[in-house]
């Protein structure tokens, strides 16, 4: 999937309320302002190498002891202020603001982040080599990607100073033989152009729309600002002493920068400049609102149909960022093999997952399918007629629409190989998970969600100690040469080293029998810098489920206790808030302990995270839901893109040979 939802959108829906009004000297009215942020505390590099906070008007320094004091590159802060980082050779070093969740983002191939900053969007971190110019997901867990292509880069040429705006435009200094500009890119149309001469050390404001830089050298340097698309170019400073490293507030009206070993600022509007501290590096906190959307039914509507209304449109009414469903799948709601198995079934054919009991079709299944489905759709049913009965197909028939049912002998493990069939008859990647704990086989095929409608990943369900004849022949008509294999749960990771096959397969481990662990785990590995969390209540698996299937394609599925949020889910949400500003919960059994866990986690501080209540998956009557794309090339909700980091993460084994 390329696009953003509207629930995947809904993290923004009252942002106009936070900034309206702040039109600074680099804002574009309220529209604007609502992406920029509120000013938050500046953090600098003191003289002694040590990080410090300070407030604009100089109260409050302190030094922040979470961040190293060696760090040789540069500061920045998440999009949404959450997190802050400091780059040093061949490594960056990321923290939460309160100084909880500590990562290090390490260099990839011939990745030098010396220069490492977050990305405008947060997903990414981008870094330099010296000569190219690189992004990776900026938790460090998944993929290393050139941003120009190769012809954009010959070797005549050196980028370095990287920075990515929230609209997905790169600006860098390029040096061509001694002489530097600053340059533009445009991941999407392709476009490399030159905005500025004799210059060097760009940055964005906070909505994208200006980019600010050093204008000459030594103590003729000067600050300097230019439109994104090249023009207006103007001088901001006159300063004697010279100008370097500007930082813009996010709010658009004042602008930091070094002079002489001291850090000033400069109110934009009244042209006043005052010293703030002394040191080097200042970088502005953005504080922009995480949310919390909380998706459930009423009046009838279930909470599936609710996520089902989160995601798909109504049948003659469209509304921006929801999908037409193309299809629906149907499960048992006392089946969570079969449920579980419908994620990634619905997720492929691109509808909703809706539950029902097995002997009769349950009113709100019945009205979702034709509110969301045109007449003639197929509406695959998980299971034998044990599960979904005959009269369930009669009663669909009856709708106006095809059945497909989707049953195989052999249990739970032949089940899964007749659901992937109906995927795809060559799949490139495989999870194979423990079916001993439903959690553990719906987070695996959440992953197996990632490529959503056409793509070619399934999950496959193993129940033992060693391979059932359904999945060795599964893997004995299959190519290892082009499918990929993840292996999921202590179970699985022996049968698949012991269970002999016809080829020899290598494949990823991720071990452990802990549910919470387990979907952790499966989250770090396959998701790089996620966009979107679903949490999913140990109380209210069917929820989790539905929940999980709308949710395909941009994060992972974890699950929680009934009681608050388990430690592990808290540190995957304060590790992710740089690129996770919505967190979704769906159904009922949330208590407040757990939604301010939640909010304590993804904001800057617990005040900088809302919960939004989305009764029958409508966002809220007055909020604007924005519908903003990812840069070209670097969504971080495509896996499929680019492999999983392997060893490093999970164990790469093999399997014997049948002799």
């Amino acid at each position: 999937m390329s696009h953003r939802s509207r629930r995947a959108a809904a993290a923004l829906t009252s942002a106009v309320a936070l900034t309206a009004g702040l039109i600074g000297a680099f804002g574009a009215g309220t529209a604007q302002a609502a992406t920029s942020g509120a000013n938050g505390v500046i953090a600098y590099q003191a003289t002694d190498g040590s990080v410090h906070f300070i407030n604009a008007d100089g109260t409050g320094d302190h030094a922040f002891s979470a961040l190293p004091s060696t760090g040789s590159g540069s500061l920045s802060w998440a999009p949404d202020g959450s997190r802050i980082a400091l780059s040093g050779y061949g490594s960056v070093s990321t923290v939460k603001v309160d100084g909880s969740a500590p990562l290090t983002v390490s260099s990839g191939t011939n990745v030098a982040t010396s220069d490492g900053v977050y990305s405008g969007q947060g997903f990414g971190m981008v870094s330099d080599d010296g000569h190219k110019i690189y992004v990776q997901s900026s938790d460090g867990y998944n993929w290393v990607q050139a941003v120009l292509p190769a012809a954009d880069e010959p070797s005549t040429v050196a980028d370095s100073q990287p920075v990515a705006s929230r609209n997905g435009l790169f600006a860098f200094t390029r040096n061509w033989g001694g002489l530097t500009t600053i340059m533009t890119y445009n991941p999407v149309t392709k476009v490399l152009n030159e905005v500025a001469k004799n210059a060097t050390n760009p940055g964005f404001s906070s909505d994208g729309s200006t980019i600010v830089y050093e204008q000459g050298q030594g103590s003729a340097a000067q600050i300097g600002a230019v439109n994104a698309d090249g023009s207006n170019q103007r001088t901001l400073t006159s300063d004697a002493a010279g100008a370097h490293r500007p930082s813009l507030s996010p709010d658009g009206t004042k602008l930091l920068y070094t002079s002489g070993g001291v850090i000033k600022l400069m109110d934009l509007t009244a042209k006043t400049t005052t010293v703030l501290a002394n040191g080097q590096m200042p970088v502005w906190q953005p504080l922009r609102k995480a949310f919390v959307n909380h998706i459930y039914g009423v009046n009838g509507v279930s909470n599936d149909a609710a996520a089902s209304r989160w995601q798909f449109n109504s049948l003659g009414h469209y509304t921006p960022g929801l999908l037409w469903a193309k299809n629906a799948v149907l499960a048992n709601k006392n089946d969570t093999t079969g449920a579980s198995l419908g994620i990634s079934l619905a997720a492929e054919k691109q509808g909703p997952l809706l539950l029902t009991s097995g002997g009769s079709l349950d009113s709100a299944a019945s009205a979702d399918l034709k509110r969301s489905l045109t007449r003639g759709s197929t509406v695959y049913l998980e299971g034998d007629t044990s599960e979904i009965s005959n009269t369930v197909v009669s009663q669909v028939q009856r709708l106006g629409f095809r059945v497909v049912r989707v049953a195989a002998s052999g249990g739970a493990s032949g089940q899964s190989v007749a659901n992937a069939w109906n995927i795809s008859h060559a799949p490139n990647w495989v999870f194979v998970a423990d079916n001993m704990d439903y959690r553990v086989a719906a987070s695996a095929a959440a992953m197996a969600s990632a490529a959503g409608n056409g793509g070619r990943m399934v999950v496959l369900l193993n129940t033992g100690w060693s391979l059932p004849s359904t999945l060795t022949g599964f893997f004995n008509r299959s190519n290892p040469g082009s499918t990929n294999v993840v292996v999921i749960g202590n179970h699985s990771i022996y049968a698949m080293e012991h269970t002999p096959l016809n080829q020899a397969w290598r494949f990823w481990t991720l071990g452990g029998s802990d549910a919470e662990y387990l979907s952790f785990n499966m989250a770090k590995f396959w998701w790089g810098s996620p966009y979107v969390t679903t949490l999913a209540n140990n109380s209210d698996w069917r929820s989790g489920f539905a929940g999980a299937s709308v949710n395909a394609g941009y994060g992972p599925l974890l699950w929680t206790s009934s009681t608050g949020l388990d430690p592990v889910d808290k540190l995957y949400l304060q590790q992710e808030s740089a690129s996770t500003p919505d967190v979704q919960i769906f159904g009922y059994g949330w208590p407040t302990a757990t939604v301010n866990g939640i909010e304590g986690a993804i904001g800057a501080t617990p005040a900088w995270a809302t919960l939004m209540q989305d009764p029958n998956g409508t966002v809220p009557s007055g909020a604007t839901a924005h519908t903003a794309g990812v840069s070209g090339g670097f969504a971080a909700h495509s896996p499929a893109a680019d492999a999983p980091h392997g060893p490093a993460s999970g164990a790469v084994r093999h399997t014997g040979i049948a002799g």
